[in-house]
């Protein structure tokens, strides 16, 4: 018996290429960078509730803030040292932006996550749009245009969807 070795055929290698030029076009189009926050918004939801009894909500909070600041320190650090001048005397502000905005909400989530499922938390958060837009509207007389409008429109609709078709399938 002769066992022979041959490498990859023609048909192989054109295979190959075409699918490593297919990942290459994709990995560089801007919709999967406009995924990307999606799939982390999400993602961050279902971890949170995967947590749920393991990990305490202010220590994941606190966690997941310094694991991201320590992956974006390398490509932030530059520009705020290159504005700090600008920066020196409105740090106060922005830390009280920081601490009511970002590191509440991802708090939050996670003390809501204890009691609902990520389903529920995601459409909580799917209405933060609407919610700025009409704060933005009452508060500072912002007008609301068209394009804005449309996306409220949309993003409701996609929230009355979501929570019928869980209405439903928890009706049978």
């Amino acid at each position: 018996m002769t066992l022979v070795l041959t490498g990859p055929t023609p048909r192989d290698r054109a295979k190959t290429t075409f699918t490593t030029v297919t990942m290459l076009r994709l990995l560089r189009s801007p919709y999967v960078f406009l995924l990307l926050p999606v799939l982390f918004w999400a993602g961050n939801a279902v971890i949170g509730r995967a947590v749920v009894g393991e990990v305490p909500p202010f220590t994941l909070s606190f966690w997941r803030w310094v694991t991201a600041s320590l992956i974006l320190l390398p490509i932030g650090l530059p520009r705020l040292l290159a504005q700090r001048e600008r920066l020196r005397g409105r740090w106060p502000v922005l830390l009280a932006l920081a601490m009511s905005s970002v590191a509440a909400y991802n708090t939050l989530l996670y003390l809501a996550l204890q009691t609902t499922t990520a389903i529920n938390a995601t459409l909580v958060g799917c209405s933060m749009p609407i919610v700025i837009i009409a704060l933005s509207w009452l508060w500072l007389g912002e007008s609301i245009h068209l394009r804005q409008g449309f996306g409220v429109v949309l993003s409701l609709l996609g929230v009355v969807l979501v929570g019928l078709a869980a209405a439903l399938i928890l009706a049978r």
